[in-house]
């Protein structure tokens, strides 16, 4: 396994109208989701893209408003994902600091409100570019297990697995392949 800074935090963008008229708080919405994807399109660092936080992730520039709006009875509304790269001197807090300040600088008509929802989470861009210095640590590995106890084999399986990631800090990644090892002790050649 190996550590490393998280490349960006993401979160639920959540925006409601509570207009009187269901009309009115159709457009309301409307015209906030346009600014939402204006804004992040001018905002380096920032991507806002739809689906479903942690599961899914589908480009802005294919959705329609109609794909994530959500009409109810007496409040309407529509969830995106907001995206924010790190930065060298961040801290998480810092990152989140940021995206809070894109949504309060968002143009909102009406009764709008637009928040960030209860829970973030953060990646890595490219984890498989990683997948060679992985691959050092466990042969590394391997060497050290041959000469310490003498095996006369150590067989590896898993290796073609992708890369995972697991959070392990505020802002940092603990990214590894999961594989087993099995060794048989005794001298090569004397089984």
């Amino acid at each position: 396994t190996r550590a490393v800074r998280a490349d960006f935090v993401v979160g639920e963008l959540s925006c409601q109208s509570a207009s009187r008229d269901q009309g009115e708080r159709q457009r309301e919405l409307r015209a906030t989701y346009s600014a939402i994807l204006t804004a992040a399109k001018s905002s380096p660092g920032f991507v806002v893209s739809g689906g479903e936080l942690g599961y899914s992730s589908i480009p802005a520039e294919t959705l329609k408003f109609e794909d994530v709006y959500a009409r109810g009875t007496t409040l309407d509304s529509f969830q995106l994902i907001l995206t924010a790269d790190t930065r060298p001197e961040d801290m998480f807090e810092t990152t989140f600091a940021r995206m809070e300040g894109f949504i309060r600088s968002l143009t909102k008509l009406g009764r709008v409100e637009c928040f960030l929802g209860a829970e973030q989470m953060i990646g890595i861009r490219h984890a498989q570019e990683r997948r060679e210095a992985l691959l050092d640590d466990i042969a590394a590995e391997v060497a050290k297990i041959q000469s310490r106890f003498r095996a006369s084999d150590v067989t590896i399986s898993g290796l073609e697995a992708a890369v995972k990631t697991l959070a392990s800090g505020p802002l940092q990644v603990t990214i590894y392949l999961p594989y087993t090892l099995s060794v048989k002790l005794g001298q090569p050649g004397k089984g």
